[in-house]
């Protein structure tokens, strides 16, 4: 059973998932399941504002992000990526309350929650710090990486057309945590 499995109690620490770290991350059945078979997943620790990679137990790359901050915060749970295209423009806010936002070419953008995404900013660099609209801001060549190593794939001319993707079977999973 899953509560005397051997990875519940996983944490993130170093380049592989052990038992006794302070750092803990999900522990879902489904993400046993993807840390056994070698599934990739992205771990996002909003309390440590940290993006990690993983392929199964091992830590590919770990980045510092940008994710909501106050009144915009970023959701929390266990997603897949729904949507994938390699620059869009972004707007919201309210004109009125003075939070509008309209920001073209957009890149990198990978879709895990309704409109909350994971995508490359170029008009801040206060990663480390919960600054965004909700969405889990990286740096552009770091965003980039990401889009390419996450699934679903895309070609060449999708990236160029900036055509959108939305994965038909399994795609990697995000566990965005406090």
């Amino acid at each position: 059973t899953l509560s005397t499995h051997p990875l519940v109690g996983l944490a993130a620490c170093g380049n592989r998932c052990r038992s006794g770290c302070t750092r803990s991350v999900s522990t879902s059945a489904s993400l046993v399941g993807a840390i056994l078979t070698g599934e990739k997943w992205i771990d996002i620790n909003l309390t440590e504002q940290t993006l990690t990679a993983y392929q199964g137990d091992i830590a590919v790359r770990s980045f510092l992000i940008s994710s909501g901050g106050t009144g915009h915060e970023t959701v929390t749970g266990s997603f897949r990526i729904w949507a994938k295209v390699a620059k869009q423009t972004m707007s919201g806010g309210s004109r009125a309350a003075g939070t509008y936002y309209n920001v073209p070419n957009v890149p990198w953008v990978q879709y895990f929650y309704a409109d909350y995404s994971i995508h490359g900013a170029d008009w801040h660099n206060d990663f480390g710090r919960p600054v965004s609209h909700g969405c889990v801001n990286m740096r552009v060549e770091e965003a980039r990486w990401l889009f390419e190593w996450a699934e679903p794939s895309m070609d060449a001319e999708m990236i160029e057309n900036a055509t959108w993707l939305f994965p038909a079977g399994d795609s990697t999973r995000v566990e965005v945590h406090d």
